[in-house]
């Protein structure tokens, strides 16, 4: 989970293949409290040929039927969705995807009609690698618009944990989620030292406050604090 100052709370998936299932049961990476199954299917990021990356939705067998936009799919089926799409799940389980960067195959899924996880309203699909990078930032085709910002911070998933923060060793060797920013980013608790690139190992252990300077008349800075998502 990532509390993001003038966004709020972001749940963030990385990988790309995301099991979907039911909350009261546990194991899935994006879990809702009603109207899915225990194991209802999975989203995947996906090779097209005419479209490039894209991501998939994949029911599982005991699944109830979904809406992606006007198409009702079936158990066992799959579709690929888009920015603007719709797709209802459940009853307590509806979103909206948004993908402001074509450049990026990360999404956001704005969830609606009263879905929520853990009080969050967003869930950040972040893809891997470099070029999936989510972004926040004053311009229209962030993944997160904050008016004012003098320079984007950037959110990525090191698959070789090559970013690592030399103040914690266990990055090199796990995969990362990193932040970078050319503002400045670092952990709320530190001087400034004008690094512009943090990092933590995955799976995230503990709550982290990390600050930046994109928004240089901001006091305090601007910041995002991360933790695990509540079991």
């Amino acid at each position: 989970m990532a509390s993001i100052d003038d966004v709020g709370d972001v749940v963030v998936i990385t990988g790309s293949r995301i099991s979907i299932g039911h909350r009261a049961v546990g194991g899935a990476d994006l879990e809702f409290l009603g109207g899915v199954a225990n194991e209802h299917g999975h989203i995947a990021l996906e090779q097209s040929f005419h479209a490039g990356l894209v991501w998939t939705l994949r029911l599982g067998p005991d699944s109830p039927p979904a809406m992606v936009g006007a198409r009702e799919l079936q158990p066992g089926e799959a579709h690929s969705f888009f920015d603007g799409d719709e797709i209802r799940l459940g009853a307590a389980a509806e979103f909206r995807v948004h993908q402001p960067d074509v450049s990026s195959a990360s999404v956001v899924l704005e969830l609606i009609h009263g879905t929520e996880i853990d009080g969050a309203r967003r869930v950040l699909l972040l893809a891997p690698g470099e070029s999936a990078r989510a972004r926040i930032g004053s311009r229209a085709n962030r993944h997160f618009v904050v008016p004012g910002f003098g320079a984007d911070i950037e959110i990525l998933r090191s698959q070789s944990g090559a970013h690592g923060d030399p103040g914690d060793p266990e990055v090199s060797s796990a995969p990362s989620v990193v932040l970078r920013c050319s503002a400045g980013v670092r952990r709320a608790d530190a001087a400034p030292d004008g690094a512009t690139m943090w990092a933590t190992p995955l799976p995230l252990e503990r709550r982290v406050f990390v600050s930046s300077g994109a928004d240089p008349g901001r006091l305090p800075p601007f910041g995002i604090a991360l933790r695990p998502l509540s079991g």
